[in-house]
C-alpha cells in the first residue's frame, strides 16, 4: 500500500514538473470576477521557497494555478482576490515582501 502511495506522489510531481517544462496554456478562474485568463507557463515566474506552487506574472499572483491577486506596480500594491486559505495568503504576502510592496485588502 505504501509503495502505491509513493508511486503516485512521484507521479504527480513528474506531472507538475513536466507541465512547468513545456510551452502550454492554462486557464485560470478568477474567483471574484469569474472570468477565464489564459496564461502561458513559460511566461510565469517561480519565486524563493514556494518554487512549487506560487507563480507569478507582470500583473497576477498564482497559486496552485489559481489566479488570487493582482499586482499593481505604479501602485507598489498586491490586492488579494477575496478570501483564501492560510498557505496561499502566505504566497501572496511572500509575493509583496519580495516586491517590496504592500497588501491592499
Amino acid at each position: 500500500m505504501v509503495s502505491i502511495r509513493r508511486n503516485k506522489k512521484r507521479y504527480r510531481k513528474n506531472e507538475i514538473n513536466l507541465a512547468s517544462n513545456i510551452n502550454c496554456i492554462i486557464n485560470c478562474n478568477s474567483k471574484i470576477k469569474g472570468d477565464n485568463m489564459k496564461v502561458e507557463l513559460s511566461e510565469l515566474t517561480k519565486l524563493g521557497r514556494y518554487r512549487e506552487n506560487l507563480l507569478v506574472s507582470d500583473d497576477a499572483v498564482f497559486s496552485y494555478l489559481t489566479r488570487v491577486a493582482e499586482i499593481d506596480h505604479e501602485k507598489k500594491e498586491v490586492r488579494p482576490l477575496g478570501w483564501w486559505s492560510v498557505t496561499t495568503s502566505k504566497h501572496i504576502n511572500f509575493v509583496a515582501y519580495t516586491y517590496d510592496y504592500k497588501v491592499v485588502k
